[in-house]
């Protein structure tokens, strides 16, 4: 009997979460991408791009991050020139970010580099099974925020 215990889904999702920061990162280094583009900037970025712009509080919401933890990573991205920050029309204490017309380019650039990516990683799997893993986290990511899940133990 083996004194290690099974590997469990959470776990495999960790594993295979690090392998894909891992290239990533290679793929961006590789592309010569900024040391100011990590991975949460990058969403923050890809968040913002949706919409065009969007209050800082909706953008920690999104990213199930304190706003306090949110308004370093916007200063980090208006350093480097990546976002501005403006008023809102509809509400004077807000202030709504935008992405800055550098940004655009550079976020278009790795959304490219993630779906080659995608190719990569998943071309081992059948177009079947992969269509029924993807509408399977889809369940399990919608279940997960149903349940609000704590982000971080201070939050539990």
């Amino acid at each position: 009997m083996s004194s290690e215990p099974e590997e469990t889904f959470v776990d495999l999702m960790f594993d295979v979460m690090n392998v894909i920061q891992q290239a990533v990162r290679k793929k961006m280094e590789e592309q010569r991408f900024s040391d100011a583009i990590t991975g949460p900037r990058l969403r923050i970025m890809w968040t913002i791009l949706k919409t065009g712009q969007m209050r800082m509080s909706d953008i920690a919401a999104a990213m199930g991050v304190q706003p306090r933890t949110m308004t370093q990573y916007i200063d980090s991205l208006e350093a480097a020139g990546f976002v501005h920050r403006g008023p809102d029309p509809t509400d004077r204490r807000a202030v709504l970010i935008k992405l800055s017309e550098a940004a655009i380019p550079l976020v278009e650039q790795t959304r490219t580099i993630i779906n080659d990516l995608n190719k990569e990683i998943t071309a081992s799997i059948g177009s079947e099974e992969l269509v029924k893993l993807t509408n399977a986290l889809k369940k399990m990511k919608e279940s997960s925020e149903k349940k609000a899940v704590p982000s971080s133990p201070n939050e539990a």
